[in-house]
C-alpha cells in the first residue's frame, strides 16, 4: 500500500506539471474576460474557463487610480478633473498671483479687462494673423496685454495706442509681443514700471517719450530703438541692455539727462559694434558708468572688434582704453565728451596695432590732460601709419607718448621723424603694460 500510494502520489505530481486534472484532462483556456472592471478607486475581475470541463479561474484587476487631465481654468479659478470620468476633482481654488500677473499654480495670466484690438493680416492683406492693442476702453492703472485674443497671438500695441493717457501706471507685455509702435506710450507721465517680453524686437520712435520710469531693462531679444524712443524721460537714471541690440536711432536718449549707469547684457566688443545714430542715441551720453554684465567697467579693453563704431562709448565715464591688435578704425565721436562740463577724462590709451584710422572727433575732449598713450611701435611709425582726422591729432599731439621696445637702451632712434611728447618705452609684463623706470 505504502508502494501504491507514493506511485500515485508521483503520477498527481506529473499531471500536475503538463496541466492535466488528476484523471488526465488538459485544460483548453479561453481569453481572460472583464467581469467587473477597475474603477479609479475600487479592484476589479477578470474571468477566463476551460473550454472541456467549464472549469473557471480569476484574476484580481487592481484599482487605476486617477488619471488627471490638465487643469481647467476660469477667470477666478483652476482645478483638475480625472480623465478617466469618474467625476473627481484636485486642486481646486482660487488663482494664486503672489506679486505678479500669472498664476503660481497653473499658468493663467490675468490681463487688463476693457483692452481694444484690431487684426494684424498676413502680406495678402487678407489672412488675419493676430492682433494688435490698440487702447483701452475701461480704467486704466496696470496694462496687462494677453498673449492671445479670440484665438490668435497679440503681436503688437499699435501706433499711439495709450497716447498721453497720464493714468498708465505701469505696462506688463507677453513673450507674444515682437513691436511697440511710434508715440504708443508717449506722454504717459506716470507710468513708472515697464515689464518688456523677451519676445519684443522693435521699440518704435517716441514710443516711451516723456514717461516716468526711472530704470528699463530691454529684452535680450530686442534688435532696434527707435528715434527718440526714450527721449524727455527725466527721472531715467538706470539702463540695461540687452545682448540682442543692433541699433538705437538718432536721439534715442534725446534730453533724458539723468542716466548715471547703462548696463550692458554682452561684451565690450559686442557693443563697440551697435549702430547709433548720433551721440544722443547713446544711453551713456550723460556720463554714464558703464557696466557689463553687472560689472562696472573703467578700463575697457577691445579685444576682437576690427572697428570702433561711431559714438559707440560717447560720453562714457571710462579711466582708459585699450585698442586690440585687430582694431584698425575707430569711428567718429566713438569716445567724445560732447558735453564739456563732464569731470572724468581718459587718462591711458593702448595701442595695439600699428595701423589705425581715428576719424573725426573720435577722442574730442576725451582726453585727460595729462594722458598717455602707449603706442606698439616706433614714433616714425607711428607718424607713418596711425591716421587723425580732423582735431583728433591736436588733442593726441598733447599726450605723453610711449613707445615699445624689448631693449629701450639700443632704442634711441625711436624718436625720430615725429613730433610726439617723448615719454619712454614700454614693454608687457605678464600681459600688462608696464612702463620701463
Amino acid at each position: 500500500m505504502k508502494g501504491q500510494k507514493t506511485a500515485a502520489m508521483l503520477l498527481a505530481g506529473c499531471l500536475c506539471a503538463a496541466g492535466l486534472t488528476a484523471c488526465g484532462h488538459s485544460h483548453g483556456w479561453g481569453e481572460w474576460q472583464t467581469k467587473t472592471p477597475a474603477s479609479c478607486t475600487e479592484a476589479g475581475r477578470e474571468q477566463r474557463t476551460c473550454s472541456g470541463c467549464g472549469e473557471a479561474e480569476y484574476n484580481v484587476l487592481p484599482a487605476t487610480g486617477h488619471a488627471w487631465g490638465e487643469w481647467m481654468i476660469s477667470e477666478t479659478a483652476h482645478h483638475r478633473e480625472c480623465a478617466n470620468g469618474c467625476g473627481a476633482r484636485k486642486d481646486e481654488a482660487a488663482h494664486a498671483y503672489g506679486s505678479g500677473t500669472v498664476c503660481t499654480v497653473c499658468g493663467y495670466e490675468t490681463y487688463t479687462k476693457g483692452l481694444t484690438f484690431a487684426e494684424v493680416f498676413a502680406a495678402d492683406g487678407e489672412t488675419a494673423i493676430g492682433y494688435e492693442v490698440t487702447g483701452c476702453a475701461e480704467a486704466l492703472g496696470e496694462i496687462v496685454v494677453p498673449a492671445c485674443h479670440e484665438g490668435l497671438p497679440v503681436t503688437a500695441i499699435a501706433s499711439r495706442a495709450f497716447y498721453g493717457e497720464s493714468g498708465i501706471t505701469a505696462l506688463r507685455l507677453p513673450n507674444t509681443v515682437s513691436e511697440i509702435g511710434a508715440n504708443a506710450f508717449n506722454k504717459c507721465t506716470e507710468l513708472e514700471e515697464v515689464v518688456f517680453s523677451e519676445g519684443l524686437k522693435t521699440i518704435g520712435a517716441s514710443a516711451f517719450a516723456k514717461c516716468g520710469f526711472k530704470r528699463i531693462e530691454l529684452p535680450s531679444g530686442l534688435q532696434t530703438v527707435g528715434a527718440k524712443a526714450f527721449s524727455n524721460c527725466a527721472a531715467l537714471d538706470s539702463v540695461t541692455v540687452g545682448r540682442g541690440i543692433e541699433t538705437f536711432e538718432a536721439g534715442a536718449f534725446y534730453l533724458s539727462r539723468n542716466v548715471k549707469r547703462v548696463d550692458f547684457n554682452g561684451t565690450a566688443d559686442a557693443w563697440s559694434q551697435i549702430a547709433f545714430g548720433n551721440a544722443l542715441a547713446n544711453p551713456l551720453n550723460q556720463g554714464a558708468t558703464f557696466s557689463l554684465n553687472g560689472e562696472v567697467v573703467s578700463h575697457l579693453v577691445l579685444e576682437d572688434a576690427e572697428a570702433v563704431n561711431e559714438y559707440a562709448f560717447t560720453g562714457a565715464k571710462l579711466t582708459s582704453v585699450t585698442l586690440g591688435k585687430n582694431v584698425t578704425t575707430v569711428g567718429q565721436d566713438a569716445f567724445s565728451m560732447w558735453e564739456t562740463e563732464f569731470q572724468h577724462r581718459i587718462a591711458r590709451v593702448v595701442i595695439l596695432n600699428r595701423r589705425l584710422t581715428v576719424r573725426m572727433n573720435a577722442f574730442n575732449y576725451a582726453l585727460a590732460e595729462k594722458a598717455e598713450i602707449f603706442y606698439c611701435g616706433t614714433a616714425k611709425e607711428m607718424a607713418d601709419s596711425v591716421t587723425y582726422e580732423a582735431e583728433n591729432r591736436h588733442y593726441f599731439t598733447n599726450c605723453r607718448h610711449y613707445f615699445y621696445s624689448d631693449n629701450p637702451d639700443a632704442e634711441a632712434e625711436v624718436t625720430e621723424g615725429a613730433d610726439w611728447n617723448f615719454g619712454g618705452f614700454w614693454h608687457l609684463v605678464n600681459g600688462t603694460v608696464e612702463k620701463y623706470a
